[in-house]
């Protein structure tokens, strides 16, 4: 490895590290995190209910929503995928860890056979339980800010609001926005 290479790699972990110690995470915690989102969207992609559900926290005011929107997806597509993975956004505080979780789902309507793909971004709350993150609660993203623009009173709020839609579907809020009516 060159030099160069070494140089860059040690400044993007130096990096990593102070913005973890700047948010309250560590960085094993993070890793444990993002380990669990993928585990949850593998099981999503296998439609392997009981492996969905073991990564829920049991006192989760979501679960049973949860787990009967599951079992609705899992009817309703098929030969799904989720693709192009991101976090931002973390928040520590205690026990409790939140993260901004962007991906694609695509796949298959059972119903049609037709090809479908959907932007997921969540806002997702997790909490430590006897060692492990357990998530806690899930937010869709895009739904709670195309109820915000419908309140919005005034052009100005409507602007500023997009303006947050814009970072929150990295530069993608048109399509997302315009689904949601």
């Amino acid at each position: 490895m060159s030099r160069n290479a070494i140089l860059r790699a040690t400044t993007m972990a130096m990096a990593l590290i102070v913005s973890c110690s700047a948010h309250g995470q560590s960085i094993t915690d993070r890793a444990a995190i993002e380990k669990k989102v993928t585990q949850l969207f593998a099981a999503l992609q296998s439609k392997d209910l009981n492996s969905v559900m073991a990564a829920w926290s049991v006192g989760s005011p979501q679960l049973a929503n949860f787990r009967e929107a599951t079992r609705a997806d899992f009817v309703a597509f098929n030969d799904v995928r989720f693709v192009d993975l991101e976090f931002s956004k973390w928040n520590t505080e205690g026990n409790r860890v939140s993260v901004r979780i962007r991906a694609h789902m695509r796949g298959r309507n059972a119903r049609t056979g037709q090809a479908d793909e959907k932007l997921i971004v969540w806002d997702a709350h997790f909490v430590m339980e006897n060692g492990d993150w357990r998530w806690w609660k899930q937010l869709d993203a895009i739904a709670m800010l195309a109820s915000r623009l419908r309140l919005a009173a005034t052009r100005e709020e409507r602007s500023q609001l997009y303006i947050v839609g814009e970072r929150l579907t990295f530069g993608r809020a048109n399509t997302s926005l315009e689904q949601l009516g």
